[in-house]
């Protein structure tokens, strides 16, 4: 009995403890933060802004799987898109900082990362207007980097079949799905750059140039008008290669198709 009443003390003075060091912890982050945005101005706290959030790019991280699945991205009452849409929680915590600090904060999240929404793009409506709490930070007011990715294979262009594997059981989409999901790339802020990656499965092909001359002949001619609207619209258009890391810039209407042709062998010599 002496040994149990002697271990309920030493947990309750470690519960104490903890209690005690959490309070601390905000009171001591609260007084320098607001001492922060006192002393710095912007462009110093910027800086510090820099050091405190996560490397770029953020990538959202989706699950596929079934209803039953129990990884932690479908785990019930989860947000997915609003985990990836944020700064670490303890930055934003109102009990350790100020609401300017979680402002500019946020602000900075938005301005200075790559957000890569991988082939999601029934994502970016959301994404583009969603508030975070109460401080009426929009993303689409601060996003300046956003990368999106076209996996060939799951539309119906010419030979996409080609590329498809036996288990491979997802309906293949039309192009004009395609187009479809490409107008959720409007409604950023002119100066946005999108960089939109092109990727195919290679099985069906010989030779490993194959896929890149398929997309070039294939894909680049059903979503270059689209492309040609986004650049018209002020945004920074790259298509990236992904198999050979090549990238081809289309930054005004006027751009054809054998321009792009003309960059993509240009880099390629390098």
């Amino acid at each position: 009995m002496r040994h149990e009443a002697h271990t309920a003390q030493l947990l309750a003075q470690k519960d104490n403890t903890r209690n005690e060091l959490e309070r601390y912890a905000q009171v001591t982050c609260y007084q320098l933060r607001a001492k922060m945005l006192e002393a710095c101005p912007r462009e110093i706290r910027d800086y510090i802004y820099a050091y405190l959030l996560p490397d770029s790019p953020v990538i959202l991280q989706h699950c596929d799987h079934h209803d039953y699945c129990g990884c932690e991205f479908c785990a019930q009452g989860s947000d997915i898109l609003e985990k990836f849409a944020q700064p670490p929680c303890h930055l934003r915590n109102a009990a350790y900082v100020t609401s300017e600090f979680s402002s500019e904060l946020l602000e900075a999240f938005y301005r200075t990362n790559t957000f890569d929404l991988g082939h999601h793009f029934a994502s970016l409506g959301a994404f583009r207007t969603m508030k975070a709490g109460n401080l009426g930070i929009i993303p689409v007011n601060y996003i300046l980097n956003l990368s999106m990715l076209v996996q060939c294979e799951e539309y119906d262009f010419e030979g996409a079949v080609a590329f498809r594997d036996t288990y491979d059981d997802y309906p293949v989409k039309s192009r004009r799905t395609l187009l479809g999901d490409l107008e959720a790339l409007f409604g950023f802020k002119s100066g946005t750059k999108i960089t939109l990656h092109l990727d195919v499965k290679r099985g069906g092909l010989s030779g490993d140039q194959g896929a890149e001359h398929w997309e070039h002949d294939t894909v680049v001619p059903v979503i270059l008008p689209t492309m040609r609207r986004l650049a018209a619209a002020g945004t920074k258009v790259k298509l990236r290669f992904d198999y050979s890391w090549c990238e081809v810039v289309i930054d005004n209407e006027d751009v054809t198709l054998e321009d792009i042709k003309e960059q993509y062998e240009k880099v390629r010599r390098y």
